[in-house]
């Protein structure tokens, strides 16, 4: 950048000196003066590219991190869903144990009677 300045600068002189036309001595001079400003700022663009890079380091990071919070929250939707069905389940098998022991308690109390009526 530095050559491309100064080769800028000698241009600026020559044109002075040749007499250069109207328009192409303006085209000269904006390119110099671009070429000082940018001159400022030649120093900040290694820290800036630098800092470019780790941001996309970190974009690419929450990305990431975005979708494994996605698959986890499927992954709590479905065990809640097996859950709610073995809840179902159990209160089904709790139902028909409750109807089985009572009538298992009734078959009882029959043979029961039945023992005492023979004896």
């Amino acid at each position: 950048m530095r050559a491309d300045l100064e080769a800028a600068h000698k241009l600026k002189k020559a044109s002075s000196n040749v007499g250069m036309s109207s328009p192409d001595a303006a085209m000269v001079q904006k390119l110099h003066s671009q070429f000082v400003q940018l001159e400022s700022v030649q120093d900040s663009l290694p820290i800036l590219v630098e800092r470019l890079l780790d941001l996309n380091s970190l974009h690419s990071d929450a990305a990431t991190f975005a979708d494994r919070l996605e698959g986890a929250e499927v992954a709590v939707m479905e065990a809640n869903f097996v859950l709610k069905s073995c809840e179902t389940s159990l209160g089904a098998v709790e139902k028909g144990m409750g109807g089985m022991l009572k009538q298992v308690m009734e078959n009882v109390k029959v043979m029961e009677e039945s023992i005492k009526g023979k004896k």
